[in-house]
């Protein structure tokens, strides 16, 4: 039985498309980390974390500390921490897979330009996956929730509220801050007078856009993105990191028809530290 085997090529035009047609690239380091040894090797990624917090203390000056009586059993500088790494591992989730067959008395068309048309759709297939995946990730992991109501002066509010949180945590500047929000949120903010071309440069009334309110970058995504009753997530980049281990695909003659049959098989994994969930906040609607 002939097989042919697209695994490397295969994980590179995912990885090409996910750039072009994700949702939550910034948010997710910027890329898409893809490998191809996922049936052999469980973990995503093996990292090496510090997570001792820094402490400022006094300086003791007292005249018996670390000089007289204190001469050496005692430290001006305070006690000393001890910094130690942790070796943290990131496993993959439950492997999926694609399975389809062609045979060439009933497929109706072209036979090679069936297969490498899906081999295309597969790709984008897997990236659409990973959208849901991703924002399941965002929808899990929020160490915050508002709530609101869909009305002009509840959502400024709430952008109020989110931004508040975000300088309190100090959040930096010098990185985007996203609100992905659904579509009647996003209809909220084009309408809203806060919106008006006087008063911001962001927004296109006749395009039916705006860009940005106090400070998130918005990005308007259908509701199956957002859990049940979530309306807004907003979320500063890199907070995590996503990849997709792919194991295989292929194409392999079959014994039971005149053609071949496509398969591919991975696993999905993702990573979002703890201290980055406290800057993951989501909105529900109050009831």
């Amino acid at each position: 039985m002939a097989t042919k085997i697209y695994t490397k090529n295969y994980a590179k035009m995912v990885a090409d498309i996910f750039t072009t047609q994700q949702h939550f690239f910034n948010t997710f380091g910027g890329g898409l980390q893809t490998a191809a040894d996922a049936e052999y090797n469980e973990n995503f990624l093996e990292l090496k974390v510090s997570p001792t917090n820094v402490v400022i203390q006094d300086y003791d000056t007292g005249e018996n500390v670390a000089f007289g009586s204190g001469t050496g059993n005692s430290s001006r500088f305070g006690e000393r921490q001890e910094i130690k790494s942790i070796d943290k591992t990131v496993k993959y989730d439950n492997p999926i897979a694609i399975h389809e067959g062609i045979d060439r008395f009933t497929v109706n068309d072209n036979y090679q330009q069936i297969i490498a048309e899906r081999a295309g759709l597969h790709a984008r297939k897997w990236v659409e996956y990973l959208n849901k995946y991703m924002a399941d990730a965002l929808n899990e992991n929020a160490g915050k929730e508002l709530t609101t109501s869909l009305t002009e002066e509840a959502i400024s509010k709430l952008f109020f509220e989110a931004r508040k949180e975000f300088v309190n945590k100090k959040v930096s500047t010098g990185i985007a801050w996203t609100a992905y929000v659904t579509a009647d949120v996003y209809n909220i903010l084009v309408e809203s007078k806060l919106t008006t071309t006087s008063k911001i440069t962001a927004a296109n009334i006749g395009e039916h856009t705006v860009s940005k309110f106090k400070g998130f970058v918005l990005r308007e995504l259908p509701d199956e993105y957002f859990s049940e009753n979530v309306c807004a997530i907003f979320v500063p980049d890199n907070v995590g990191v996503v990849g997709l281990g792919l194991e295989v695909y292929r194409l392999i003659d079959s014994p039971d028809y005149n053609g071949v049959a496509i398969q591919g098989a991975g696993k999905l994994a993702k990573y979002i530290p703890d201290e980055n969930k406290a800057v993951i906040i989501k909105a529900t609607i109050a009831a």
